[in-house]
């Protein structure tokens, strides 16, 4: 009788289970996102010239790139690799992206000058179940992890927080 009850109780919690774990992994991609966004506007200080967050959707995954020999994003200069490609968990895609630029349908473009200022933008991850989204504001270089189907104040000040505490190089 207690076996048969055990056994119950784990059909119906295992659903619950995979579930969390995929949620766990779209959340993880999009910190992770968070952090390379964070990383391209620090490196395009640093070097003193442009720096983007080349997004490209039918792999999925992204890159961050400097222009180099330019001081701004017209000037002429070409794009090298800075970090290497980095793929989307399997199973989580690019639901919608709000760039700058989109190049060619397939990849858009986040710029970051070497004044620290940014395009906004919004970049929302998905599972198919969970989706997380990574926004850019103007004001003070702030980015935010927003759980768009939990979306709670205070779930918003612990993504925040996550994120000062994060490294500033991506992997470190």
């Amino acid at each position: 009788m207690v076996l048969a009850i055990v056994a119950v109780l784990a059909g119906l919690l295992a659903p619950n289970v995979g579930g969390s774990l995929k949620g766990a992994r779209v959340r993880e991609a999009a910190l992770t996102l968070a952090e390379h966004v964070r990383y391209a506007r620090m490196l395009a200080v640093e070097k003193g010239q442009p720096v983007c967050l080349a997004i490209d959707r039918t792999k999925p995954g992204y890159q961050v790139r400097t222009m180099e020999g330019a001081s701004d994003r017209a000037g002429g200069g070409s794009q090298a690799a800075v970090t290497p490609a980095v793929s989307l968990t399997e199973g989580v895609k690019f639901e919608r992206v709000d760039a700058s630029e989109s190049a060619d349908g397939e990849q858009d473009v986040l710029w970051f000058d070497p004044l620290g200022a940014w395009s906004t933008g919004r970049i929302r991850l998905s599972d198919g179940n969970r989706r997380f989204e990574v926004r850019l504001g103007r004001s003070l270089g702030v980015i935010e992890v927003v759980d768009l189907d939990n979306d709670s104040e205070q779930q918003h000040r612990a993504e925040e927080a996550a994120l000062l505490a994060a490294p500033l190089a991506p992997g470190t």
